[in-house]
Order: C-alpha cells, then structure tokens, then sequence
C-alpha cells in the first residue's frame, strides 16, 4: 500500500484497502475525483489539468 496520505494520489484500489484497514478518512471536498482502473490515481484529471 503507498504511503501517501492524499486520496488524489491513491488508486481506488488502495484507497479501498486503506479505509478498511481501520484508516477512517477525513475528506475536504475540493473537486471532483474519478476512478480510471486500478493502475491510476484518483487525481487523474487534476494531473493532466496541471500539465
């Protein structure tokens, strides 16, 4: 599992694993995050967005 905190950074994959492993999130609605297979960050879109 990566050791990033930042749910955009996080494929769904392991965002699923992480929330199960007793890892409660806290989220900040600050934009849309979209799941594009289990190879690909949640922040997809904002990363090519910011070139």
């Amino acid at each position: 599992m990566p050791t990033t905190v930042w749910m955009n950074q996080l494929s769904w994959v392991d965002y699923q694993q992480r929330i199960r492993a007793d890892h409660p999130p806290v989220l900040l609605p600050v934009g849309a995050l979209e799941q594009h297979g289990p190879h690909l960050p949640l922040g997809t879109d904002a990363a090519i967005n910011r070139g």
